[in-house]
C-alpha cells in the first residue's frame, strides 16, 4: 500500500475479514438543540420557585425537531432522565436532561436549564405561621 506523506509500509502479518452492512441505528432528536418547557407555566423558560426547605422539582416537558426535518414535537420521556441541581436552597438550580443509553441512539446528548428558588413572600410566610 502505498499513500502520499509521512507514511511508511506496514507488512501485514495477520488476515481479517470484515462484513460491512447497512446499520439501523438512526439518531431522532439532538438534546442540546431540543427545548425545556416547564409543564405549569407552558413556556420554554422555568419560572421562579419559592423556597420550602424541600426538594422543588419542577415538572417539564422536552421538545425538538427530528433531525430528519420536519415540525417540533414532544419528546418520550422514557428516552431521557431529568436530574435536579441545588435544587434545595434558595439561588440558582439547574434541571439536567440527558439522553438515556438505547440501542437505537435515538436521541443524544444533555441539556439543561436554570430556575431560581427565591425567598417566601411575607404573605405566603404569615399563612405558613397560622
Amino acid at each position: 500500500m502505498k499513500g502520499k506523506g509521512n507514511f511508511a509500509e506496514t507488512p501485514v502479518t495477520e488476515k481479517a475479514a470484515y462484513k460491512i452492512r447497512k446499520t439501523t441505528v438512526t439518531t431522532k432528536y439532538d438534546l442540546p438543540k431540543a427545548k425545556i418547557v416547564d409543564k405549569d407555566s407552558n413556556k420554554k423558560s422555568v419560572a421562579n420557585k419559592e423556597y420550602t426547605g424541600e426538594a422543588i422539582e419542577p415538572p417539564i416537558d422536552v421538545y425538538a425537531k427530528p433531525l430528519s426535518g420536519g415540525s417540533e414535537e414532544k419528546v418520550d420521556p422514557s428516552l431521557y432522565s431529568v436530574t435536579y441541581i441545588n435544587n434545595v436552597e434558595k439561588g440558582n438550580a439547574i434541571i439536567l436532561v440527558t439522553a438515556k443509553e438505547d440501542a437505537e441512539k435515538t436521541i443524544v446528548g444533555s441539556k439543561s436549564i436554570k430556575f431560581k428558588i427565591i425567598a417566601r413572600g411575607l404573605a405566603n410566610l404569615f399563612q405558613a405561621i397560622k
